[in-house]
């Protein structure tokens, strides 16, 4: 082992010296190098080799290198010499080494390509990425990685093309390498298509001609037109519609149904194949995303998903076409997009609307109030959508659907809240819990926290005018119950909560079978009261225990409430009477 690091050792010192030479670092700091140098390579010599180890020295030889060159930048020296490479050389060594031990971490060999990539080294990235795919043919990763190198910086789209196919065989049923197929063959499409923008290919020009009034002019002949027609070869009309075909996406095209054709049971799958294509505006293939959903309604006409995006495809139209034009709009071209987006908007919800007749679903319903919440809250919001939203939101809020879920009522709320205030919120909130979710303690939950953030003392005083007018006599006696009134109000609403979901009358004694009352709702209500009031009420405690072990019979469970409730009430004589008298 000691041969072997003073063999490295003493191929470094030409570079040492050049480095010391050049003034770029002292003698004592070369020493130290020396030494910091030794110790590495001695843990490289270690049975078993410690990829910890490795990634160290990398670090510091790295550190060292940026040293360097900051330091030769300093002193204006412009030549490159032995010193300037070696670090870079030692580097490329050290990963060749701890990947010879530990070819199978993929994640080792990423960190080796990021590298390569980074300082420029071409030819040593080519064989990297071959020893890579040798040792883990079935990292898409490194596939991906590969083709993206191929086409990005070699421009070769034929040697990323046959990487991606070839890792598709060998990985068929792997989605990401479909979906970054996909994407390569889109990215070729939108070179293809700035390229002869730019060239101006599709334009037809007039060649220009010089009528001095010597030159004589005729006019083409329908012979020479003939004539021209016939130049044009079937040959070359073949590649011109190929050309077009291409344009239009149609390798793309063909990667989708072949990937469909691999995994044809997933509808998310299919739905993020027009993610993709959407992120390259309405340029580059723009039909592909209207064949890819109508594919997915006829291979899935009950999902939800897919009559989600084609219900947007509208609005998404209108966005990438303004997109894919805002350098060249003009305020009267503002004024276009503006109204093409409030019919658009009025389009989707048409969309919407159709589908949840169709479907009559929870969740379709769910995904409209979504859209209508998240284009609310958006800069592009309408008069129009506010109103709809108030009556559409009120109505699945108090629809049958709201029982089985409770994300329905909850937007309504939130939209109350955010534009009337938290009073009518409230107001909302408690006509909710009452009428339609008697039983959903995420209600009760939000009802409690908006009864905590409420102006309580407002809504008091608005029912008692005579209170109205003593209100600047009394202002003192006004804070302090504006403290305390929300607080007990809260607990007033959970403890109602629990009267409805464990209980038709919390203080009854009577038996109830742990079968009819749902345990996870309560359980959810009480950790939300001991989390609130556990600490200045004990009676909170008291209750908890109670309705486990007496309503519930869940004894074990019950124990170690109690358990919970002695480590925060230690010198609580009832929680100790419960100890050693049992539940």
């Amino acid at each position: 082992m000691a041969d072997k690091v003073q063999i490295t050792m003493e191929k470094m010192v030409p570079e040492l010296e050049d480095l010391q030479a050049r003034k770029i670092f002292s003698a004592d700091e070369i020493r130290q190098i020396v030494d910091k140098r030794r110790g590495f390579e001695y843990s490289l010599q270690r049975v078993p080799l410690r990829k910890i180890d490795a990634m160290r020295y990398i670090e510091y030889e790295l550190k060292l290198d940026a040293l360097r060159a900051a330091r030769k930048e300093r002193l204006g020296l412009v030549k490159v010499s032995l010193g300037d490479t070696a670090g870079t050389k030692r580097v490329h060594n050290i990963f060749d080494r701890v990947l010879f031990k530990h070819r199978g971490s993929v994640e080792l060999w990423l960190q080796y390509v990021a590298f390569c990539k980074r300082e420029g080294s071409s030819r040593v990235l080519s064989a990297v990425f071959s020893r890579a795919l040798q040792s883990h043919p079935r990292s898409a990763e490194l596939w991906i990685e590969a083709a993206s190198y191929e086409f990005g910086v070699n421009l070769n789209v034929d040697s990323a093309r046959v990487l991606m196919q070839r890792a598709i065989r060998l990985n068929k049923h792997n989605q990401k390498l479909w979906l970054e197929y996909f994407r390569l063959e889109l990215l070729y499409v939108q070179k293809l298509a700035m390229r002869r923008q730019v060239l101006r290919l599709d334009e037809e020009v007039e060649k220009p001609v010089d009528d001095d009034g010597s030159t004589v002019l005729i006019d083409e002949l329908p012979e020479e037109k003939d004539a021209e027609e016939e130049e044009v070869s079937e040959e070359m009309a073949a590649k011109m519609n190929a050309r077009k075909l291409v344009l239009q996406g149609a390798i793309a095209k063909i990667v989708y149904t072949n990937a469909v054709a691999a995994i044809s049971d997933d509808v998310a799958f299919r739905l993020k194949f027009v993610e993709i294509r959407d992120l390259f505006g309405s340029l580059t293939a723009s039909k592909l995303s209207d064949f890819i959903l109508k594919d997915c309604l006829e291979n899935f006409p009950k999902s939800e998903e897919v009559h989600a995006a084609k219900a947007l495809r509208p609005l998404l139209t209108v966005e990438g076409s303004a997109a894919s034009h805002s350098g060249e709009s003009s305020e009267v071209d503002s004024a276009d997009v503006s109204e093409a987006e409030r019919q658009a908007e009025l389009m989707v919800v048409q969309n919407f609307e159709t589908s949840i007749t169709q479907l009559d679903s929870v969740s379709m319903k769910e995904l409209f109030a979504e859209w209508i919440v998240t284009r609310l809250a958006s800069s592009s919001q309408t008069a129009f959508l506010l109103e709809y939203a108030r009556a559409k939101l009120k109505e699945f809020a108090f629809s049958e659907a709201s029982s089985s879920s409770p994300s329905l009522a909850i937007k309504y709320v939130d939209l109350t809240h955010r534009t009337d205030g938290t009073n009518d919120a409230l107001m909302v909130m408690r006509k909710i819990c009452d009428e339609c979710q008697p039983q959903s303690s995420e209600m009760w939950l939000l009802q409690s926290q908006l009864v905590l953030h409420s102006d309580y003392e407002e809504e008091t005083t608005s029912r008692s005018p005579s209170a109205k007018r003593r209100r600047t006599s009394r202002g003192s006696s006004k804070t302090a119950s504006a403290s305390s009134n929300p607080l007990a109000a809260a607990i007033s609403v959970l403890k109602t909560a629990l009267t409805k979901i464990a209980t038709e009358d919390y203080d009854a004694q009577f038996a109830t079978s742990a079968t009819s009352v749902n345990v996870a709702q309560v359980r959810k209500l009480f950790e939300k009261l001991v989390e609130l009031f556990g600490s200045t009420h004990e009676e909170v405690w008291m209750q908890y225990v109670r309705c486990l072990s007496e309503r519930l019979a869940l004894f074990a469970d019950a124990t170690r409430v109690q358990q919970r409730a002695l480590r925060v009430w230690k010198e609580s004589p009832a929680l100790m009477q419960f100890a050693f008298t049992g539940l």
